[in-house]
């Protein structure tokens, strides 16, 4: 979790994302996931749980020895690390070594790991979401919200991917109209079809709604509604999303400027489910970006989309 706390002048807030076409060209809503028969037990789960846990402990306990070596070793050797500064590290012998240089700089300083929800898309991943707090003494220091995708290999969990998000102690809590910049209507074409995407305000300005349509390239259509709303419990914003066929899922947003990376899971018309990781980068007021990666479903990885641009039609 949260290591570099330097540069913070230059920190690129990240923000964690619109869960926007989870069915472009009906490909259903992907990333880490795995189906039903890949599914943990109730005492799998327990137990790994109870791994990662104990896992986050000697995290904490190394950190505040010192220890990057240590810290290094609960990386897998393909580990990336999106630091809250948006310094991405490729490695374990990378991430060790700017932990190496930051106890150098800062000397030990120590580290409070607060997990809020551990998810087990399958029997050898998980994904581990909490708030870590680096300081001295009473001072909190630094505050990040991080996210961690876990691997089992060889019968021991190792951190594949963490993404660190730096939050403010003040105010924890995303408002929803930063998101404002959505309304109107958008055009997007991809390589296997076309969205039409139109957000609006409702409940009071509390909500935002999503409706995009897509067609393929075959002339199949579909179709799917979004709600996007502030948690105050989770602190943080969330989202819901239905589909024609009877599909939904659901996705964990954070806030922080024009750069949006969210895991979103769903569950198909006919049980299956799905994980995928959406980034969207609001490029000007009349263009985003738009990008699934990691994606999976029914156990089967599929590969990345094209980054899409996302054209303003009207307001």
């Amino acid at each position: 979790m949260n290591f570099v706390v330097s540069r913070i002048s230059q920190r690129r807030f990240v923000w964690a994302s619109l869960l926007l076409v989870l069915g472009f060209a009906a490909t259903p809503l992907p990333s880490f996931a795995a189906d039903d028969s890949d599914a943990p037990s109730a005492s799998e789960r327990l137990e790994n749980e109870t791994a990662i846990r104990a896992q986050a402990a000697s995290y904490a306990r190394a950190f505040g020895a010192g220890d990057a070596k240590e810290l290094a070793a609960m990386f897998a050797d393909d580990a990336v690390f999106t630091d809250q500064t948006g310094a991405v590290l490729k490695g374990r012998s990378v991430i060790g070594k700017q932990m190496e240089d930051y106890f150098d700089k800062v000397g030990r300083v120590n580290i409070d790991i607060n997990i809020d929800s551990i998810d087990f898309p399958s029997k050898n991943t998980a994904i581990e979401r909490g708030i870590s707090k680096v300081g001295r003494g009473t001072n909190p220091g630094d505050i990040t919200k991080y996210t961690a995708f876990h691997v089992k290999r060889d019968g021991k969990w190792q951190m594949l991917n963490v993404l660190e998000i730096p939050v403010s102690a003040p105010q924890m809590v995303p408002k929803i109209s930063e998101l404002g910049w959505l309304v109107g209507t958008w055009n997007i074409d991809g390589p296997q079809g076309s969205i039409s995407f139109k957000a609006d305000w409702v409940g009071n300005n509390n909500v935002l709604r999503c409706v995009s349509e897509t067609t393929g390239k075959n002339g199949d259509k579909s179709a799917q509604t979004q709600f996007v709303y502030s948690d105050p419990l989770a602190r943080q914003l969330r989202s819901w999303q239905y589909d024609w066929t009877g599909g939904f899922g659901q996705a964990r947003w954070q806030c922080g400027g024009n750069l949006f990376v969210s895991d979103a899971k769903s569950v198909q018309a006919d049980g299956t489910t799905a994980y995928a990781r959406y980034t969207i980068e609001k490029l000007n007021d009349g263009e985003f970006s738009w990008q699934s990666t990691d994606r999976k479903i029914a156990g089967k990885r599929l590969p990345d989309t094209a980054k899409l641009t996302a054209k303003r039609a009207s307001r």
